[in-house]
């Protein structure tokens, strides 16, 4: 067998002491590779492959998997991955495990360990963590539990650095979103194999919570808004999963917690801190907001007076909003969502919220028509003719709202909204 076209790729894994990527081209080559290489050199590959896994995972896995054999089985694999692993490990004292109080004079222990992350990060421990990441992914279910004592404590002091949010915080909550979803198999019952643990009962929910909960909260400016795009992106869906996962069977909890993400993080700090010049974090907020009103579903309406005034007194009355069309969107979309969640006696009970945020949405876009750049080219939507799209969903939500013709008539007066009235 030709060992050429991959030994480079191996190589270059191997000898380097940041995390390595693979390319397309790489593992349309990598695929070809004959299925008999000895068990030396399976090993060789499967090592590189895991330390470029980050790149495309649900590729580099089956290929991964297509190297092994009866002679060199995927717990050998396993097995090889986590002796290669503990060189790597970032080994710190850990308060969390140990449940140790803080202490006021601890900045010789705090400066001992930054100088212990910077050796772990110059001697190449940073590819620790797309080893950690195969490891997770190939273990079988019944095997997590043995594992906890090791794999624990590598991922919260991954999850504690504070030196390199994007190369190592977020790549340490991406293994915990991969380590949660070993726990979420919706076809085995836990009670099949005895050797399995739940993720309840393995004690860990109250020291990640807390790391997850905090992440939300980097926002600017004391962070680029990239970087709090990116973090929202990760931190948000794996604190949604935590509680998916330890409240599996606590339907009740599970909407508490959820609840809590919309109110205590979105509704009462998120939003209102963000100016409307980041409004791709606005944006995603909604989008995570419109998840957690699906997952809540008619319980949802008991937040529905605190989202309007949020929506508006942070969104639709700022100046310039008719500036950013997606944002306008993205609004009409959660309260749509809302609508579509709640039952119809409860949002009628609440039209007049809901239509005084529609109303306002409207007249604003018809007094200061509407910057629309979705082709790339900004056009201005002429005064008087707001965008068809926004109308169109403004009036639907209106019809949802079932007012009598009395009503009707009230609001028209002194407003030019006739076009939310019509069936076209």
């Amino acid at each position: 067998m030709n060992r050429e076209p991959w030994q480079t790729f191996v190589d270059r894994c191997l000898n380097g002491k940041d995390i390595p990527t693979v390319t397309s081209d790489e593992l349309q080559q990598l695929k070809k590779i004959s299925l008999s290489a000895d068990v030396v050199d399976s090993q060789e590959l499967i090592l590189a492959l895991s330390y470029a896994i980050m790149s495309d995972p649900d590729e580099i896995i089956p290929l991964i998997l297509q190297l092994t054999s009866p002679a060199f089985t995927k717990k050998m694999a396993v097995d090889c991955l986590i002796e290669q692993l503990q060189p790597l490990l970032l080994k710190v004292s850990n308060r969390k495990l140990k449940r140790e109080p803080m202490r006021l004079n601890n900045n010789n222990v705090d400066f001992r360990q930054d100088e212990q992350r910077t050796q772990w990060k110059q001697n190449g421990g940073m590819k620790s963590i797309p080893l950690i990441f195969t490891i997770i992914r190939l273990l079988d279910r019944s095997d997590i539990s043995s594992n906890l004592g090791w794999l624990t404590p590598a991922m919260l002091n991954l999850l504690d650095d504070t030196s390199d949010l994007t190369g190592i915080k977020l790549k340490s909550v991406i293994l915990l979103d991969e380590f949660l979803n070993k726990f979420n198999n919706d076809n085995v019952d836990d009670t099949d194999d005895d050797k399995w643990i739940s993720f309840k009962d393995t004690g860990l929910f109250a020291l990640y919570e807390p790391i997850l909960k905090l992440l939300c909260y980097y926002i600017p400016p004391m962070y680029t808004e990239k970087e709090s795009l990116s973090t929202m992106q990760i931190a948000y869906p794996t604190l949604i999963k935590l509680y998916s996962t330890q409240f599996k069977k606590d339907t009740r909890m599970y909407k508490r917690k959820i609840s809590e993400i919309l109110t205590e993080l979105l509704l009462q700090n998120v939003i209102p801190r963000l100016d409307l010049k980041y409004d791709t974090l606005i944006i995603f907020s909604l989008q995570i907001m419109k998840q957690l009103i699906t997952i809540l579903q008619g319980q949802s309406i008991i937040h529905l007076q605190r989202i309007i005034y949020c929506l508006g007194e942070y969104i639709v009355k700022t100046p310039f909003l008719t500036l950013y069309k997606p944002l306008i969107i993205s609004v009409l979309d959660v309260l749509q969502t809302l609508i579509h969640e709640c039952a119809p006696e409860r949002i009628i009970a609440h039209k007049y919220d809901i239509l005084t945020i529609l109303i306002i949405i409207y007249e604003k876009c018809s007094r200061e028509g509407i910057m629309d750049d979705d082709k790339g080219v900004a056009t201005v939507t002429p005064k008087e003719t707001v965008d068809i799209e926004v109308t169109s969903k403004i009036r639907q939500m209106i019809f949802a709202l079932e007012l009598p013709a009395n009503e009707r008539i009230e609001l028209l007066k002194g407003r030019d909204i006739e076009a939310l009235f019509t069936d076209n």
